[in-house]
């Protein structure tokens, strides 16, 4: 609520893109002249911008008591609050598994609560707070991937945390790669399976599948507007 705009790194940019969706009814091309940023020379809606989206939707709602800036933005930034909140409660499960003793699971969460920078990121609009949620999503859903040899409800975690991933921020995509890898190495060194290729493919085909679904339009969309760059980059530097 206090802190000002000009103290979080890159949040005037990022808050451009929610108010343009919000007074326009729409989304945005990458090189629309509003969103332009006069010092860079462009635009964060060239890239995955999935947490302005949500802010858009927590905009409308306040708009209909007030529309004036701080309101908006205040809306805006309560993506990162609840992001961060929701990273706390992951924590505490992740903690939960990986630690036998109640004392450990309630401090890694705290640890990362009250991590400064943490506490900071989750305090105004960002794609970096949303991200750290969906890589904890992710990291989760190895744990209990690992623990139920890949049952149906890891699967699901795995393939929402990474769709909200890829829509979201291109420096964490390392996760997604590193998914793969997890997948592939502990099925193969599960003794227990018969049909391991078999079993990968069907594992695979529901993580995709999730993808497709949740993820799937924004890639399809960059496809057909920016003539084949699924990713928006090559287009952004020309």
């Amino acid at each position: 609520l206090r802190i000002p705009m000009e103290l979080c790194p890159d949040e005037k940019m990022r808050f451009d893109a929610p108010l343009w969706i919000f007074n326009n009814n729409r989304l945005p091309y990458g090189n629309e002249p509003d969103l332009i940023d006069f010092r860079w020379g462009n635009s964060y809606a060239f890239y995955p911008y999935f947490p302005s989206l949500v802010a858009v939707l927590f905009m409308k709602f306040v708009s209909l008591f007030s529309d004036t800036q701080i309101v908006l933005l205040t809306a805006a930034r309560f993506v990162s609050v609840l992001a961060g909140t929701a990273t706390v409660f992951l924590s505490f499960l992740i903690g939960k598994e990986i630690f036998e003793r109640k004392e450990s699971k309630y401090l890694f969460a705290l640890l990362v609560a009250f991590l400064p920078q943490f506490g900071f990121l989750s305090s105004y609009l960002n794609n970096d707070c949303f991200s750290i949620f969906c890589s904890g999503l992710i990291l989760y859903s190895w744990i209990v991937g690992l623990k139920n040899k890949w049952n149906l409800k890891s699967c699901i975690l795995l393939g929402v945390g990474i769709s909200l991933e890829s829509i979201t921020y291109f420096f964490a995509y390392g996760w997604i790669l590193c998914s793969i890898f997890v997948a592939i190495i502990s099925v193969c060194a599960n003794r227990d399976l018969q049909n391991k290729p078999l079993f990968l493919t069907k594992r695979i085909s529901i993580v995709f599948g999730i993808f497709v679904l949740l993820a799937g339009w924004y890639f399809l969309r960059n496809a057909i507007i920016y003539d084949g760059d699924i990713l928006g980059s090559n287009s952004s530097r020309e």
